[in-house]
């Protein structure tokens, strides 16, 4: 399913990629851990992820703008 993908496909040598990953998972752990653990996931369901609000649309939208340029720049390298 996945052609010749394999572990060596993966640019392991190139320390700016490997550092955005690692930082990437530590920061999107470290999110994912605080939400839990101040039990806001129902807050973020009912007022951000399901809103028709154009202003959160666009802090949404600019959010994930700044993940793509991080994505960006490492594959840049």
């Amino acid at each position: 399913m996945l052609g010749r993908l394999s572990f060596s496909a993966l640019p392991l040598d190139v320390p700016i990629v490997v550092g955005t990953f690692i930082g990437v998972c530590i920061i999107g752990i470290a999110v994912l851990g605080l939400i839990t653990y101040y039990g806001k996931w129902g807050y973020l369901w009912k007022e951000w992820f399901t809103s028709v609000d154009h202003k959160r649309l666009a802090v949404m939208y600019i959010v994930l703008a700044l993940v793509a340029l991080a994505r960006g720049f490492a594959d840049a390298s």
